[in-house]
């Protein structure tokens, strides 16, 4: 579970579940509900006869980034920050770095599993389940 929590701005808000919702939820389940609140304010919610969305697009991608830091998704995590920062035309020095370390660290995993990769992609050793190679 995360610890990070989207909170509606005050003021009245009838029947808004995500915030009861999102303190129980998976950090990467988050990510789809802030896609479809995205959804929402790209189409223009509040001018519909549904009820008016709480949120801005600068509050979820707040939230996106928020929730990105802690995992390997840097590249999502860059965009989402010059999504929201524009002006600034670069990212932060401690994003290229962890950067670099996540695909340092991929590398190193990718060594790690060669053996096993290059099992898995040999053709000549797959057998079925029921004991017939597949050739």
């Amino acid at each position: 579970m995360t610890g990070a929590v989207i909170s509606p701005p005050s003021g009245p808000v009838c029947h808004d579940l995500i915030p009861t919702l999102t303190p129980h939820l998976d950090r990467h389940m988050l990510f789809p509900l802030l896609e479809f609140l995205d959804g929402l304010l790209a189409t223009g919610a509040d001018a519909t006869s549904l009820p008016p969305v709480p949120y801005t697009p600068t509050s979820v991608a707040r939230s996106r980034l928020d929730l990105l830091g802690p995992t390997h998704m840097v590249d999502y995590a860059m965009d989402v920050y010059q999504q929201l920062y524009p002006s600034i035309g670069s990212v932060p020095a401690e994003m290229e770095q962890k950067r670099a370390a996540v695909l340092e660290r991929l590398e190193e995993l990718k060594g790690v599993c060669a053996d096993l990769e290059q099992l898995l992609n040999d053709s000549s050793r797959r057998v079925s389940k029921a004991g017939i190679a597949w050739r």
